[in-house]
């Protein structure tokens, strides 16, 4: 499956949120990741931290290369009650590349199966609230060299665009790296050359998220 996402939403911030209800005490972990390891062993740190809760509930969403990989566990808890609801709440919400935990210390008292998913699903979204959402586009990264007559130009096109860029380096010409949305591409090397006489290079590289 080809998962070249043309945007998706990730996580702004890693976040820990508690939850109280008939005396079981639910800690909800948010956290945004790059790789299907750095969730694995985020959960294992979890567990690790909290290893005498009843359960450390998990669920991830990763994409990584050309392939999404969810994951997720109910870690004792009644089938569809637990880990799900944890990965329903990522997917609403068309989140990617994070990892949702959620500890339960059990406080004697059944919340039978609706009060769990309730209680889980509370802890998940207060986590997920509380970290913030950012949009992750797919771009091109751009590298533009010219002479140094036309840096001032240069600026103005890239502004006109919305376009800031990434680094500038100033050598025998001004080399400038942006990353461009794919459908911008077209007309933003259009202005370089009309700018320069055709007198710049426009090297457009690997597809990368900004």
């Amino acid at each position: 499956m080809h998962m070249q996402l043309k945007s998706y939403n990730t996580l702004r911030n890693e976040a820990t949120c508690e939850y109280e209800i008939k005396r079981s005490r639910f800690i909800g972990f948010a956290k945004p990741v790059s790789t299907v390891q750095e969730a694995q062993e985020f959960v294992a740190g979890i567990r690790t931290l909290h290893r005498d809760a009843r359960h450390n509930v998990y669920a991830y969403t990763v994409i990584d290369g050309d392939n999404r990989y969810t994951k997720y566990s109910d870690d004792g808890e009644p089938q569809g009650t637990a880990g799900l609801p944890l990965l329903n709440c990522l997917q609403k919400r068309e989140i990617e590349n994070a990892v949702l935990v959620v500890t339960r210390y059990f406080g004697g008292i059944l919340l039978g199966a609706p009060g769990l998913l309730r209680a889980y699903t509370t802890s998940a979204t207060m986590a997920l609230d509380m970290c913030g959402i950012d949009t992750k586009t797919l771009c091109r990264r751009i590298t533009v060299s010219a002479d140094y007559r036309f840096i001032s130009g240069l600026m103005n096109v890239f502004s006109a665009s919305g376009l800031y860029p990434l680094s500038s380096e100033y050598t025998d010409k001004a080399v400038f790296t942006l990353l461009v949305e794919e459908e911008d591409i077209e007309n933003l090397c259009y202005n370089i050359r009309e700018l320069t006489s055709n007198n710049a290079e426009v090297e457009i590289g690997e597809n990368e998220y900004k």
